[in-house]
């Protein structure tokens, strides 16, 4: 499990969720997802691209409580997380350019406003962290944004996943990539 700065481990406390609440339904969903990606993985640790020996690209569960928001719009993200009052936070994106130059506090010309603003941002959320991660890790995700852009996602989306969301899923635990 990666270490996270400030993550300190205590008592667990959850909340009484009634089992037909969204959020409970999507942990059992993420449980089942986890599961089966595990027991995957040990039957299928690695696949053959172009002749060589490559690892699979699967999404990984954050920290318990710890939430993880996949985003193509960093800032925004981080808008959304300081207003919810999140606290324990991680930024996945795969654009790998952004990531580098966040996490090692370099500017550009170009991004540097944007870049400052993300800093400041991210100072003001008690722990936060950004990972990246390819397209290929991240394609369930990233369908779910381009749904929402294009204002095809349904409110309960979550505890009822579009199809496609849910073939990507099944794809994924068979080793298949997208």
């Amino acid at each position: 499990m990666p270490v996270f700065p400030g993550y300190v481990t205590g008592p667990k406390i959850e909340p009484k969720e009634s089992s037909k609440s969204p959020p409970f339904h999507a942990r059992i969903i993420e449980k089942q997802f986890i599961a089966a990606t595990q027991q995957s993985n040990q039957q299928n640790p690695e696949i053959i691209s172009k002749g060589e020996r490559s690892r699979r690209v699967t999404w990984r569960p954050p920290p318990r409580s710890w939430i993880k928001i996949n985003t193509n719009a960093i800032r925004r993200a981080l808008i959304a997380a300081k207003n919810l009052n999140l606290e324990k936070v991680i930024v996945e994106s795969d654009n790998l350019i952004l990531i580098q130059a966040i996490k090692s506090k370099s500017t550009t010309e170009e991004a540097n406003s944007i870049l400052q603003d993300i800093a400041h941002l991210s100072a003001e959320i008690p722990n936060c962290g950004f990972t990246w991660t390819p397209r290929d890790g991240n394609a369930a995700a990233d369908l779910v944004v381009r749904l929402a852009a294009d204002e095809n996602l349904h409110p309960n989306w979550s505890s009822n996943p579009p199809l496609q969301v849910l073939e990507i899923l099944h794809r994924e635990l068979l080793g298949g990539l997208s």
